[in-house]
Formats: structure tokens, C-alpha cells, sequence
């Protein structure tokens, strides 16, 4: 999982921010409960 920039078009466009966001966050709070209920962390 590399670091991913916005685009200056999304930058401009707080919608389309605020959904790239909202989805980054919720795939990663996904991916810490499936780690969690594996007893990873």
C-alpha cells in the first residue's frame, strides 16, 4: 500500500474529496477489524 496524492481536481472538489475519504477510512477500519477478530492486533 503505497501513499497515495490527490489529484487537484479532487483537491477542487470537496465532494469528491470527502467520498475518497470516507471510503479510504472505511476500508480501513475494515480491514482492522478483520485483523482484530484474527487476533492480530
Amino acid at each position: 500500500m503505497g501513499s497515495k496524492q490527490i489529484k487537484e481536481t479532487e483537491f477542487n472538489d470537496p465532494d469528491r474529496l470527502a467520498y475518497k475519504i470516507k471510503n479510504g477510512l472505511l476500508k480501513l477500519i475494515e480491514r482492522l477489524e478483520q485483523k482484530r477478530e484474527k487476533g492480530d492486533g
